[in-house]
């Protein structure tokens, strides 16, 4: 069931394995150049963010377990939202990271942007459930 206290607990991980995971989107906006914000991110990126996602879709997928059958992974919405999370990983780490690492800006707002469209994709899987 859903109110039961694993699932909740893994809910309450998921989300916050999302907040941290994201929190690169909020800060890239965030003044400094590479004495800044945008230097934190390189240096913590491979070692804070890019295990926050893993760890958010793991979380999730043990949501769906522990739902009871309430959740299940033949619905549409889930098996859309696993894609979308497989998809944040590889724009993460092929393009952010994999940018950062290169020193090459134009890949990393390219990845920072296509991650960003895929968040947005994401909660509205989230929120509206569709084929539920």
């Amino acid at each position: 069931m859903i109110d039961d206290t694993a699932f909740r607990i893994f809910l309450l991980l998921h989300i916050a394995s999302i907040a941290v995971a994201f929190a690169p989107a909020v800060l890239a906006v965030v003044p400094g150049g590479d004495d800044g914000a945008t230097a934190t991110l390189s240096r913590v990126g491979r070692t804070v963010y890019a295990p926050a996602l893993i760890l958010a879709g793991l979380f999730g997928i043990l949501c769906i377990v522990t739902s009871d059958e309430v959740f299940a992974f033949d619905q549409t919405w889930i098996s859309l939202a696993l894609l979308v999370w497989i998809a944040m990983n590889g724009v993460l780490h092929a393009m952010v990271l994999m940018g950062q690492r290169n020193d090459d800006a134009a890949r990393v707002q390219t990845g920072q942007q296509i991650l960003t469209v895929l968040f947005l994709v994401m909660l509205y899987l989230m929120i509206w459930k569709p084929g539920w």
